[in-house]
């Protein structure tokens, strides 16, 4: 076994890339984490940081790469960090389109920790995304977690999926009701819900209901 003995130069690395974090300079904070890594390779925190940097400047298959590792050193008996990081993991996942992973590592984040709101949507997004709507509606319909606006878009999506035409215009109908912009942090496209939302009706039969004001 090597042991490795912090210098003063990793110390300030570590440093220099954290304050980049915090200050939302991703470039630089990968690019010092990196450095970093180059000894302390399996600080699963580092790792999570380095993760999460790539993410957000949507190097989506490095980030895929660094959550990976904070998931195989974290701390296996510390169920909340170990969701964050395999909830995470997901996410690189999903923009790979890779959904039957992401779906997988969701799923995986949500029953370690089911008090997160981000291991929730995950779950259910991702069984959505990959055709299981009787799952997706059971994690919504089981979680203790406040029923938001938002999960209609889900509700709807997967009631269309199963040809339960009524349910998913209901809950479409709710949604835009009682619409609320980036709810849950969820970035929603509107067109897209609307397109979803006029094949119910479409396949419904019941065109004739439509809100004008969706129309718009």
């Amino acid at each position: 076994t090597v042991v490795f003995a912090q210098s003063p130069q990793v110390d300030e690395l570590l440093r220099s890339a954290d304050n980049a974090y915090e200050e939302n300079d991703y470039a630089k904070a990968a690019a010092a984490y990196e450095k970093v890594l180059l000894v302390e390779h399996k600080d699963h925190k580092i790792l999570n940081r380095a993760g999460i940097s790539y993410f957000k400047l949507e190097n989506f298959a490095k980030a895929k790469d660094k959550f990976r590792l904070a998931a195989l050193y974290g701390p296996v008996n510390d169920d909340v960090t170990m969701s964050s990081y395999y909830s995470n993991l997901s996410a690189c996942y999903t923009y790979l389109n890779e959904d039957s992973k992401a779906f997988e590592y969701a799923l995986k984040g949500y029953n370690l920790d089911k008090s997160s709101s981000f291991a929730f949507w995950n779950a259910a997004s991702n069984a959505q995304n990959v055709g299981r709507y009787t799952d997706c509606i059971k994690i919504m319909n089981e979680s203790s977690l406040p029923k938001l606006n938002v999960l209609n878009t889900l509700y709807a999506r997967s009631y269309l999926g199963l040809k339960e035409y009524d349910k998913s215009i209901k809950h479409y109908e709710d949604f835009f009701a009682n619409y609320v912009p980036d709810e849950m942090d969820v970035n929603i496209n509107l067109d897209d819900e609307r397109y979803f939302y006029f094949k119910a009706l479409l396949y419904g039969g019941n065109q004739d209901h439509l809100n004008p004001e969706i129309k718009k």
